[in-house]
C-alpha cells in the first residue's frame, strides 16, 4: 500500500474530464454519487437498521438520470471504486490549485500561504463531501507556520532523551515511554489523513521539513526489525505490559506486515494490552478496516489472551458516516472495543460565539457514539495549536464542560471519561471545579497566559493532599483570555451570601 507522494493525485484530471462531459457536474457530485451507489450495494438490512438507530444521515443527491448515467460511464471507464482505499489516496487534494478549484474554500489565500511554505495538505474524498465543520480540520490557516511563544514541536514530550526508547546497539528509535506501564510505539512518520492540528507534524506527518527525524519511513523490512528489537526491550522491562501502536497512521501498513508484526508480538512475555491508535475509522479511510485485518487481530488475541483495542481520532458527529459505521460494525463483531479521542478545536467541535451550538455538537457526538458501540473516552485540550483560529481557551472550555457534565440532559454513558491536558510533564485530568482552584497570570510581554492547576489526592487517613502543581501555558488571545482577574471574578460571583455579598476575600488569582 503506497501513500503520500508515492501516489500522484489524479483529482484534477478527473475534474477536467467531468467538465468536458457536462460543465454543470463537479468532482463533489461524482464522489457523492459514488457514495450512494456503494452504500446501495454494501448495506444489508442489519446495517441499515444499525445506521438508522445511530441517527446518521444517508448521502442525498439531486442529480438527473442523465447526470447519473454520465457519471456511471466515467466510473466504469476509470475503474473507480469507492470501497478501494487506493482510490481515496489517488483522488485526494494535495495542492492549493485543486483545493481552490474543487472546494472553493473561503480561506483560500490563507491556505495557499501555508501550503507554499511546506504544509502537506491532504483532503480525502470522503472528507470533501462532509460539512464545513469537518473540512476545516484539514485546511490550514495563514498562521500555520507562525511560531508563537507556546509553539512546541514535541508538545507531549514523546521524543526527549528521557522518553525515547532506543536500541542499545543501533541507537535506532523503538518507542516512547512516559508512564511506568505503557509505551507508545510509533511505526511510521507519515499520514495521508491530513489533520492540520496533528501534534506529530514535526516528525513529518504534515510538514515537508522535519524538525524531528525518527527514521520511521514506510518500509516493511524496517518496521519488522523495529518490532523485533522492541519486543527484546519489552522482555527486559516486565513492568511495561501495555503498548500503543501509533504513527503517523499505523494502519497504512498492509495486512501482511501487520500479521508479521503481531507474530513477533507473541514473543513478548509480559504484554497484556495492545492499543491501535488510528484515525482511519472516522477521518476518511474507514475502508482500511477489512476482514483480513480483523481476522489477524482476532486470531492473535484468541491465541495469546492479549487484549486489543482501537483508540480512534474523532472530532464531531458528522464524521460518524455510514462508511465509518460499517467499519465500526465489523470491529465490534470481531470482539474489539473502540475508544474515541476528541481534540477540542474552534470551528470544528467548539464555537466560542455560540455556546448552544457547542453543547449541541457535544451531545449529538456522545449520543451517536454510544448507540454505535463506540466508548466516549477522552476530550483533549488542544495544546499544540498550529493556528490561533482553532484554539479553544482553557476557561471557555471548562465553562462549557461544567454545563454539560452537570446536566441531566446529557446521560452519563454519553459523556467522555475525561477532559485532559496531555503535557510533557504528565496528563492533567480536569474538572469544572478546577476553575475555583486555579491561579492565572497574564504575561502580555511574552504573549502567554499561565495557569497553575493543583492535582489533589487523598493521602493518609483520608486527608486531602496536593500531589503536584501543574503549569499550563496557552497563547494570549486579545479580548478572549487576556483579563487577569477573570477567575477571581468568577469565584466572587459563585461564592455569595444571602445578601449578595462575596464570601471570598480579595485574593486575586
Amino acid at each position: 500500500m503506497k501513500i503520500q507522494n508515492k501516489i500522484k493525485s489524479e483529482i484534477s484530471t478527473v475534474n477536467k474530464e467531468l467538465r468536458k462531459i457536462n460543465p454543470s457536474l463537479t468532482v463533489l457530485d461524482l464522489f457523492n454519487f459514488m457514495r450512494q451507489e456503494y452504500l446501495k450495494q454494501a448495506l444489508t438490512d442489519e446495517l441499515k437498521s444499525y445506521i438508522k438507530s445511530v441517527g446518521t444521515e444517508m448521502p442525498l443527491s439531486d442529480l438527473t438520470e442523465k447526470d447519473k448515467n454520465q457519471l456511471r460511464e466515467l466510473i466504469k471507464k476509470r475503474k473507480l471504486n469507492w470501497e478501494d482505499i487506493t482510490f481515496h489516496l489517488r483522488y485526494r487534494i494535495t495542492n492549493f490549485s485543486d483545493l481552490f478549484n474543487i472546494t472553493r474554500t473561503k480561506n483560500g489565500k490563507d491556505a495557499k500561504e501555508s501550503i507554499k511554505k511546506g504544509f502537506l495538505i491532504s483532503l480525502l474524498p470522503l472528507n470533501m463531501v462532509l460539512p464545513a465543520e469537518v473540512r476545516k480540520k484539514f485546511i490550514p490557516e495563514a498562521d500555520y507556520f507562525t511560531r508563537y511563544s507556546t509553539s512546541n514541536p514535541d508538545p507531549y514530550g514523546l521524543f526527549t532523551k528521557k522518553t525515547k526508547i532506543l536500541d542499545k546497539k543501533t541507537k535506532k528509535y523503538l518507542a516512547s515511554r512516559k508512564f511506568p506501564h505503557s509505551a507508545l510505539m510509533n511505526i511510521i512518520d507519515i499520514c495521508p489523513i491530513g489533520c492540520v492540528g496533528c501534534y506529530k507534524s514535526a516528525i513529518g506527518t504534515r510538514e515537508r521539513k522535519r524538525e524531528i527525524n525518527l527514521g520511521l519511513a514506510l518500509n516493511p523490512e524496517r518496521v519488522i526489525k523495529q518490532t523485533k528489537m522492541f519486543v527484546e526491550w519489552l522482555n527486559k522491562n516486565p513492568t511495561v505490559y501495555d503498548i500503543i501502536l501509533s504513527g503517523g497512521e499505523p494502519l497504512m501498513y498492509g495486512n501482511p506486515v501487520i500479521k508479521e508484526m503481531f507474530k513477533i508480538f507473541k514473543k513478548a512475555k509480559y504484554l497484556r494490552i495492545i492499543r491501535i491508535c488510528t484515525a482511519v475509522i472516522f477521518m476518511g479511510l474507514p475502508f482500511r478496516i477489512n476482514n483480513k485485518l480483523l481476522e489477524t487481530l482476532q486470531k492473535f488475541s484468541e491465541e495469546t489472551g492479549i487484549r486489543i483495542t482501537f483508540n480512534t481520532h474523532l472530532s464531531n458527529h458528522y464524521q460518524i458516516t455510514p462508511e465509518a459505521l460499517i467499519a465500526v460494525h465489523k470491529i465490534k463483531k470481531a470482539g474489539f472495543n473502540i475508544y474515541s479521542q476528541v481534540p477540542i478545536q474552534e470551528g470544528i467541535n467548539f464555537f466560542r460565539d455560540d455556546q448552544f451550538k457547542t453543547i449541541k455538537f457535544w451531545v449529538e457526538l456522545g449520543k451517536r457514539q454510544v448507540v454505535a458501540g463506540v466508548e466516549p473516552y477522552k476530550f483533549i485540550v488542544d495544546m499544540h495549536p498550529r493556528t490561533q483560529k482553532r484554539y479553544v481557551p482553557f476557561e471557555e472550555l471548562l465553562k462549557v464542560w461544567s454545563i454539560v457534565e452537570d446536566s441531566h440532559d446529557y446521560p452519563e454513558l454519553q459523556r467522555p471519561r475525561t477532559l485532559s491536558i496531555l503535557s510533557a510533564e504528565g496528563n492533567i485530568i480536569l474538572s469544572d471545579s478546577d476553575l475555583f482552584a486555579t491561579k492565572k497570570q497574564v504575561d502580555k510581554k511574552s504573549k502567554i497566559v499561565r495557569y497553575t492547576i493543583p492535582t489533589i489526592f487523598s493521602g493518609e487517613a483520608g486527608k486531602l493532599k496536593i500531589e503536584r502543581i501543574n503549569t499550563f501555558i496557552e497563547p494570549l488571545i486579545k479580548g478572549v483570555n487576556d483579563y487577569p482577574d477573570s477567575l477571581y471574578r468568577l469565584r466572587q460571583a459563585f461564592f455569595k451570601d444571602d445578601n449578595g455579598k462575596s464570601k471570598e476575600k480579595d485574593k486575586r488569582a
